[in-house]
């Protein structure tokens, strides 16, 4: 069953990615409860990185995956715009590849921007990054003060702290 008719939505989006705005805005019409435009800004860059991934990539050897997205990049840049640019696309797959839990994404896109994300990112553990998250949330941190936590590696001395 079709909730939404994506021909009278005036984005311009690759064809692959009509599948991923639909069900974006499907899931932000029912989820009021928080800034919808935001949820879709998010879930639409994870489900992007995601999709080549999974079904473009393949995790397919280092040399031709980089072939294939340059070569994606550049088809969906002439088309649709800058958007799509390499240094975006390649962030938009490490978003996915990062917070493989579509969930985690909803949760977190409730309460940091993007260039929280874009903070979290280089991080590789994932219970650090949702601790820096929780940080954020609870401390009330800009990103000249996430930054500072993560070079001063806090998570790291919390843990010893623990132990």
């Amino acid at each position: 069953m079709d909730f939404f008719n994506f021909q009278s939505l005036s984005l311009d989006v690759p064809p692959f990615c009509h599948k991923i705005c639909k069900s974006a805005i499907f899931v932000a019409q029912y989820a009021p409860s928080f800034n919808a435009s935001q949820y879709c800004h998010y879930y639409f860059i994870w489900q992007v990185g995601n999709h080549i991934n999974q079904d473009i990539v393949e995790n397919k050897r280092a040399e031709y995956a980089k072939q294939i997205v340059s070569t994606l990049s550049a088809q969906l840049k002439e088309q649709y715009g800058s958007n799509f640019e390499l240094r975006n696309l390649r962030r938009m797959m490490q978003f996915a590849a990062q917070f493989m839990d579509s969930q985690i994404v909803v949760t977190l896109s409730r309460q940091l921007s993007w260039s929280y994300f874009i903070e979290l990112l280089p991080i590789k553990k994932p219970e650090a990054q949702l601790f820096y998250a929780n940080q954020v949330n609870s401390h009330l941190m800009n990103v000249r003060d996430l930054r500072k936590q993560i070079v001063a590696k806090t998570f790291e001395r919390t843990a010893i702290a623990k132990i």
